[in-house]
């Protein structure tokens, strides 16, 4: 026992000792700490108590002044006439479905209401009203050469011709009797005429032809069907002939418009850069043409890019050189809707100054647009700070307002401005 005693403290002492000499061996040296920034007036206190002292607080780089910009308007565009026209109707539009310009410069409305033919002064002053004795769901609304009213009705499944008093002249199709032979059309939506008095008619959401008729009504022939290929139709939605003779179809649901000889051949097409809704051409054979931005097909969707995403308006010509476009704002919400919101837009027409007329079959209501074209005159600057009005503006149209949406184009040169005119207020959810 005694020996095993000593061997433990044998044990016990080297333990010790051990320890002994690692406590008393030199330590490595610390990694140098960083020395805190102080200021010069605490240095001293630092050296002695770093942790009170005040450290540097260095500034951010100051913002450099933002120049002012030249308020210079070099895209032309349109300003929204929020007093056009005069008067509000005594009774609601209904959607607005066609528009037109007839030789006097007056414009020719057509709704889905009680009074679906409503004509205005270019001011805007009320001058002619229609009862719907002859139209039941209008879908378009055109001026031959001679003056005549035309108006394709798809529900009525046929299209009228009509003196300028309302006067029935003429009905092709058999009302209320839809069908695919020569004697009847199946939801028609526009229409178009030669310089010898022919009629060309899209027919139209259901038969997805052309029809050919001569002056009279006399059914001469018919091309097209539902389909995607070169000269077949998904929607033959507006037709317009331009002075050489050409007939310009918007092919809705494709995405294109095609053109044909007065024979049917087909010529060209034009795809895929919007949804193309109506056709407008002008005597120099300009093409206006409205819808929404290219679609593609969504599950669930019966016809392509309804809801539309946006509203559109591009100017081309006949070889569909895109010249100008416009971007309009989109208001799905009627009740929301401001002047120059845009709500489905289905009617357009462009008077010789270049003004558009746009109506809209959710929004249910015409408005006008005048034409201001790009100017590289800039706005003067107050001593505020903020921009004074454009004298250019004053001298070339409508002065502007506070809130007024301006369409931007995408870069046309400058066009004649409108006439001088003090601004006039505007009227006021159908198959598209």
């Amino acid at each position: 026992m005694k020996h095993v005693f000593i061997a433990a403290s044998v044990v016990t002492l080297l333990l010790v000792g051990c320890a002994t000499s690692q406590s008393t061996a030199k330590k490595p040296p610390d990694k140098k700490q960083p020395e805190l920034l102080v200021d010069a007036t605490t240095k001293p206190a630092a050296a002695a108590d770093a942790a009170t002292a005040t450290p540097i607080v260095i500034p951010p780089e100051a913002e450099p002044a933002r120049p002012y910009y030249p308020r210079a308007d070099l895209a032309a565009g349109y300003v929204v006439d929020p007093q056009w026209p005069l008067a509000k109707p005594l009774i609601p539009w209904g959607p607005m479905a066609g528009a037109a310009v007839d030789a006097h410069g007056n414009i020719w409305t057509l709704n889905r209401g009680n009074q679906p033919v409503q004509v205005f002064s270019p001011e805007g002053r009320l001058l002619q009203i229609w009862p719907n004795t002859y139209v039941k769901a209008g879908h378009q609304i055109r001026i031959d050469r001679d003056g005549n009213i035309w108006i394709p009705d798809y529900r009525l499944h046929v299209v009228r011709k009509l003196d300028r008093s309302g006067q029935l002249l003429l009905t092709i199709g058999i009302p209320n009797w839809s069908g695919t032979d020569d004697r009847r059309l199946n939801m028609p939506t526009d229409v178009a005429f030669a310089p010898n008095g022919d009629v060309f008619i899209s027919d139209g959401y259901a038969n997805n032809r052309i029809v050919h008729c001569d002056a009279n009504g006399k059914f001469i022939k018919s091309w097209g069907k539902i389909g995607v290929a070169p000269g077949e139709f998904s929607v033959p939605h507006s037709i317009v002939m331009d002075s050489k003779g050409l007939l310009y179809v918007a092919d809705r649901n494709n995405n294109r418009i095609q053109v044909f000889d007065q024979s049917g051949k087909f010529i060209r097409a034009w795809t895929g850069m919007m949804v193309p809704w109506t056709i407008w051409i002008t005597r120099d054979d300009a093409l206006y043409v409205i819808g929404s931005s290219p679609s593609r097909w969504n599950a669930g969707e019966i016809m392509v890019g309804i809801p539309p995403k946006d509203q559109l308006v591009m100017k081309l010509n006949t070889d569909f050189t895109i010249l100008s476009w416009w971007t309009f704002p989109f208001q799905p919400d009627a009740k929301l809707m401001k002047p120059g919101d845009l709500n489905w837009v289905h009617a357009l027409a462009v008077d010789g100054d270049g003004n558009l007329y746009l109506g809209d079959v959710n929004g249910n209501r015409i408005q006008k647009f005048w034409w201001v074209p790009a100017t590289t005159t800039t706005t003067t600057t107050t001593a505020q700070g903020t921009p004074a009005p454009s004298p250019t503006r004053a001298a070339t149209g409508p002065a502007r307002m506070s809130g007024e949406k301006i369409s931007q184009d995408g870069g046309e040169s400058a066009s004649p401005p409108p006439p001088s005119s003090p601004l006039l207020p505007q009227g006021q959810p159908g198959q598209p």
